[in-house]
Protein backbone atom coordinates (compact mmCIF):
# COMPACT_ATOMS: atom_id res chain seq x y z
CA UNK A 1 0.00 0.00 0.00
CA UNK A 2 1.34 3.43 -0.88
CA UNK A 3 0.88 6.85 0.67
CA UNK A 4 1.35 10.04 -1.37
CA UNK A 5 2.74 13.37 -0.19
CA UNK A 6 2.35 16.31 -2.57
CA UNK A 7 3.86 19.80 -2.35
CA UNK A 8 3.23 23.05 -4.24
CA UNK A 9 3.40 26.83 -3.78
CA UNK A 10 0.07 28.57 -4.00
CA UNK A 11 -0.18 32.29 -4.60
CA UNK A 12 -2.61 34.35 -2.49
CA UNK A 13 -6.17 34.49 -3.73
CA UNK A 14 -6.22 31.14 -5.51
CA UNK A 15 -9.72 29.72 -5.18
CA UNK A 16 -9.22 26.26 -6.67
CA UNK A 17 -9.83 23.57 -4.05
CA UNK A 18 -6.69 21.66 -3.03
CA UNK A 19 -8.07 18.33 -4.32
CA UNK A 20 -8.77 19.93 -7.72
CA UNK A 21 -5.26 21.39 -7.78
CA UNK A 22 -3.87 17.94 -6.97
CA UNK A 23 -5.90 16.28 -9.72
CA UNK A 24 -4.81 18.84 -12.32
CA UNK A 25 -1.16 18.45 -11.34
CA UNK A 26 -1.43 14.66 -11.50
CA UNK A 27 -2.94 14.97 -14.98
CA UNK A 28 0.12 16.98 -16.02
CA UNK A 29 -1.81 20.23 -16.42
CA UNK A 30 -0.32 23.56 -15.35
CA UNK A 31 -2.43 25.23 -12.67
CA UNK A 32 -3.14 28.96 -12.68
CA UNK A 33 -2.14 30.59 -9.42
CA UNK A 34 0.65 28.18 -8.56
CA UNK A 35 4.19 29.44 -8.49
CA UNK A 36 7.15 27.53 -9.85
CA UNK A 37 8.86 25.59 -7.08
CA UNK A 38 12.62 25.28 -6.54
CA UNK A 39 12.54 21.66 -7.63
CA UNK A 40 16.29 21.20 -8.11
CA UNK A 41 16.93 22.46 -4.57
CA UNK A 42 14.18 20.23 -3.20
CA UNK A 43 15.52 17.17 -5.01
CA UNK A 44 19.03 17.93 -3.77
CA UNK A 45 17.72 18.05 -0.20
CA UNK A 46 15.83 14.77 -0.63
CA UNK A 47 19.02 13.14 -1.87
CA UNK A 48 21.02 14.60 1.02
CA UNK A 49 18.46 13.31 3.53
CA UNK A 50 18.46 9.87 1.86
CA UNK A 51 22.04 9.37 0.58
CA UNK A 52 21.30 6.11 -1.23
CA UNK A 53 18.53 7.71 -3.30
CA UNK A 54 19.00 7.61 -7.06
CA UNK A 55 17.94 10.11 -9.69
CA UNK A 56 17.32 8.19 -12.88
CA UNK A 57 15.29 7.98 -16.05
CA UNK A 58 11.78 6.56 -15.84
CA UNK A 59 10.67 6.30 -19.45
CA UNK A 60 10.85 9.79 -20.92
CA UNK A 61 10.93 11.44 -17.48
CA UNK A 62 13.21 11.42 -14.48
CA UNK A 63 12.39 10.38 -10.96
CA UNK A 64 14.17 9.90 -7.67
CA UNK A 65 13.92 6.49 -6.02
CA UNK A 66 14.99 5.30 -2.60
CA UNK A 67 14.85 1.88 -0.91
CA UNK A 68 15.89 1.18 2.66
CA UNK A 69 18.84 -1.11 3.34
CA UNK A 70 16.50 -3.95 4.32
CA UNK A 71 14.34 -3.42 1.22
CA UNK A 72 11.17 -2.94 3.28
CA UNK A 73 10.69 0.82 2.81
CA UNK A 74 10.84 2.89 -0.35
CA UNK A 75 9.65 6.02 -2.11
CA UNK A 76 9.58 7.53 -5.57
CA UNK A 77 9.63 11.25 -6.27
CA UNK A 78 8.01 12.68 -9.39
CA UNK A 79 7.72 16.37 -10.19
CA UNK A 80 6.86 19.22 -12.51
CA UNK A 81 7.76 22.91 -12.42
CA UNK A 82 4.80 23.41 -10.05
CA UNK A 83 4.79 20.40 -7.73
CA UNK A 84 6.58 17.45 -6.19
CA UNK A 85 4.82 14.18 -5.33
CA UNK A 86 6.40 11.48 -3.20
CA UNK A 87 4.86 8.02 -3.29
CA UNK A 88 5.81 6.28 -0.06
CA UNK A 89 5.66 2.54 0.50
CA UNK A 90 5.88 1.30 4.10
CA UNK A 91 7.86 4.45 4.99
CA UNK A 92 8.32 5.21 8.69
CA UNK A 93 6.82 8.44 9.98
CA UNK A 94 10.28 9.85 10.79
CA UNK A 95 11.28 9.45 7.14
CA UNK A 96 7.99 10.92 5.93
CA UNK A 97 8.53 13.88 8.25
CA UNK A 98 11.98 14.46 6.70
CA UNK A 99 10.26 14.82 3.32
CA UNK A 100 7.53 17.09 4.71
CA UNK A 101 10.19 19.29 6.31
CA UNK A 102 11.97 19.60 2.95
CA UNK A 103 8.74 20.84 1.37
CA UNK A 104 8.17 23.34 4.16
CA UNK A 105 11.78 24.57 4.01
CA UNK A 106 11.20 25.45 0.35
CA UNK A 107 7.87 27.20 0.86
CA UNK A 108 5.74 24.24 -0.25
CA UNK A 109 3.35 22.97 2.41
CA UNK A 110 2.00 19.44 2.29
CA UNK A 111 -1.20 18.33 0.61
CA UNK A 112 -2.29 14.90 1.82
CA UNK A 113 -4.45 13.43 -0.95
CA UNK A 114 -5.52 10.53 1.26
CA UNK A 115 -7.31 12.92 3.63
CA UNK A 116 -7.84 15.85 1.27
CA UNK A 117 -6.05 18.16 3.71
CA UNK A 118 -3.75 20.99 2.66
CA UNK A 119 -1.60 21.97 5.58
CA UNK A 120 -0.50 25.49 6.38
CA UNK A 121 2.99 26.21 7.61
CA UNK A 122 1.77 26.82 11.14
CA UNK A 123 -0.32 23.62 10.99
CA UNK A 124 2.63 21.29 10.59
Amino acid sequence: MSYDLTFWRQQPGVSLAPIETYRALNDGSPVDGLAAIPIEDMLRDVMLAFPSALRELNGSHEWVTWTSADGQDSFQVEWSAQHMTVTCRHLHSDDMNKIVNIGVAHGCPLFDPQTGERFSFDGL
